[in-house]
């Protein structure tokens, strides 16, 4: 069962990649689900559109991200290049 529409649910992201991530829920959402997802950095927001791929009851889900402006890939990449150099998330 899908939350309705507008649901916001507070998660913790891992495995992060330019093609998605793991959000870390006890609640995850059935394969297939649409969802938006707002992340916070450092006082930046990145906002993506994402389907979950898979589903692990009471772990959590990887989504596949389906839709990304150029503008919230380069926040990404900057995040992703920041791990990468500092080894902090």
């Amino acid at each position: 069962m899908e939350p309705p529409a507008g649901t916001w649910l507070k998660t913790r992201l891992s495995d992060s990649s330019l093609s998605g991530c793991y959000v870390d829920t006890l609640h995850p959402l059935p394969v297939g689900a649409r969802v938006c997802l707002r992340v916070l950095r450092n006082k930046i927001i990145l906002e993506a559109l994402a389907t979950v791929i898979y589903s692990e009851p009471r772990l959590g889900m990887g989504v596949s991200f389906t839709q990304l402006s150029a503008e919230q890939k380069s926040i990404l990449e900057k995040w992703l290049a920041d791990v990468v150099q500092n080894g902090r998330p």
